[in-house]
């Protein structure tokens, strides 16, 4: 039963040592992803004066 748990958390360790090297992009972007003060919400209002500023690109941003 041991042996069968160390081999499933070696199995484990594995698999995530081989995502990570893949995703090793990601560390980049931490400070996006996982940020200490979230973006404000925006409100409807918000976005219709960001898509009057910019009536090409706006409506598809």
């Amino acid at each position: 039963m041991a042996t069968e748990r160390a081999s499933e958390q070696s199995l484990f360790q594995g698999v995530k040592d081989f995502w990570s090297e893949r995703f090793r992009i990601l560390d980049s972007y931490h400070p996006y992803l996982r940020r200490e003060n979230p973006l404000p919400s925006r409100s409807a209002a918000d976005v219709q004066e960001f898509i009057a500023s910019d009536p090409i690109h706006g409506p598809v941003l």
